[in-house]
């Protein structure tokens, strides 16, 4: 279940409309759990591919677009060859099981080589 769009905007402009000095101002908001979708440039689609959907576990989309599901979350993924995007600061996932990936991450390691 996800808040909902309408409930997302709101805190959103919420978020912005607030009364903060321009040295603190942002939209981080607590508690929002939906994204919906980021888009990256990837260099390579095969291993992004095995990135994203072998070692993460995130689904492959339905539409024909290059597109990776984990939950009610997205990543809209484009190939552009080198360099890949590079994302200054983080991107949190919370993944339905961290011993999963841990159990993955040798077999990864190596087909990434």
């Amino acid at each position: 279940n996800s808040i909902g769009a309408q409930s997302l905007r709101r805190a959103v402009l919420d978020a912005s409309a607030a009364d903060v000095s321009a040295a603190t101002s942002s939209l981080d908001v607590n508690g929002i759990m939906w994204l919906e979708h980021i888009n990256l440039v990837v260099s390579s689609r095969p291993i992004a591919e095995k990135f994203y959907m072998d070692f993460l576990g995130f689904a492959k989309d339905k539409s024909p677009s290059f597109h990776v599901n984990l939950g009610q979350q997205q990543l809209h993924l484009a190939e552009n060859g080198d360099p890949a995007q590079v994302v200054t600061g983080s991107i949190g996932l919370a993944v339905p099981s961290l011993t999963t990936i841990r159990e993955r991450m040798e077999e990864a390691v190596k087909s990434f080589d």
